[in-house]
């Protein structure tokens, strides 16, 4: 019974410590932040949908920073209670300065106007300022109808 227990200590320490042991084998540890090291800034960049008048359910957003002087840190939700959820996103896009958001609200209370959808939270050289060029892929309404939309970025204060 001692061995036992042992055995399950011994599992469960594993376990608790494997997070810590750094990335599994062909991964990369992150982002390659040596580039920054002289002097940075964080600065939000907010992702904000039109939807014309109609009800905004969903959405996709391309975005890709063309002078490559930033580092995607981690994603926000927006404003609108049908978006206050981080939107979908591939968490191994964070080591770019490229990432697709998309999201899906099921909500009766939909935005009919320009409504902040997302924040993007970068690590930028404090030299240059990124340029952010956002591409809408798709906006769509409760029932899968596109609408014409417009989607636009803009810099919160940097910190």
């Amino acid at each position: 019974m001692r061995a036992f227990l042992r055995a399950c200590a011994w599992v469960v320490c594993t376990l608790l410590t494997l997070p810590f042991l750094g990335p599994c084998r062909g991964e990369t540890a992150g982002p390659d932040t040596a580039a920054f090291a002289d002097s940075v800034i964080f600065m939000p960049l907010h992702v904000y949908i039109d939807p014309g008048g109609q009800p905004l359910a969903a959405y996709q957003v391309e975005l890709s920073d063309s002078s490559a002087s930033s580092i995607i840190v981690g994603i926000e939700g927006g404003e609108h209670p049908a978006f206050r959820s981080p939107p979908y996103h591939d968490p191994k896009a964070l080591r770019g300065n490229r990432i697709a958001l998309a999201a899906f609200s099921t909500a009766r209370d939909l935005p009919r106007t320009r409504s902040r959808v997302a924040t993007v939270h970068l690590m930028a050289k404090a030299a240059i300022t990124p340029v952010f060029e956002p591409v809408l892929s798709v906006a769509a309404t409760r029932d899968g109808t596109r609408i014409k939309a417009s989607v636009r970025c803009e810099f919160g204060d940097a910190q």
